[in-house]
């Protein structure tokens, strides 16, 4: 039960980029000198759900280790993602990107075939895999260096 519950509060923590996105769309638009106080709550945020996700993925000993799994991949990825966005933004990062996104749908597949519950975590991974990996086909192409 307390494993189910880790493994939930991790997932509906992920759901705070989401407001945390959007208070650095403000701070990017309307008060750009404060778009760092964005960038530092994101990174700080993202390393404490690595962590969390690393202590459940040492804590659950059972078929839902790979939810965990799922979700420190994601993480992964995630931050490959921003800081292709942020500071690393050159071609080699799309290469390292374009490695995490496999791995990680790799990860997501693997645990929908071994999880029995909490199914949806691996498939919404997949979507938003699919949405940010369009995006980095779209500026690999615009770049100049083709599909």
């Amino acid at each position: 039960m307390n494993e189910t519950f880790n493994l939930k509060l991790n997932a509906y923590l992920l759901l705070l980029i989401i407001p945390i996105s959007i208070v650095g769309y403000y701070f990017a638009v309307e008060k750009e000198n404060l778009f760092f106080v964005y960038e530092w709550m994101l990174t700080v945020f993202v390393i404490t759900l690595m962590l969390y996700s690393i202590k459940n993925v040492l804590m659950i000993r059972n078929s839902l280790i790979w939810v965990a799994i799922s979700i420190f991949v994601f993480l992964i990825q995630f931050a490959v993602f921003a800081l292709f966005l942020g500071p690393l933004s050159n071609f080699a990062m799309i290469i390292v990107y374009y490695l995490a996104a496999i791995i990680s749908f790799i990860v997501y597949v693997i645990t929908l075939i071994k999880s029995n519950k909490m199914r949806m975590v691996p498939i919404i991974f997949i979507f938003i895999t699919g949405i940010f990996t369009f995006y980095m086909v779209f500026i690999n192409a615009m770049w100049g260096n083709g599909f």
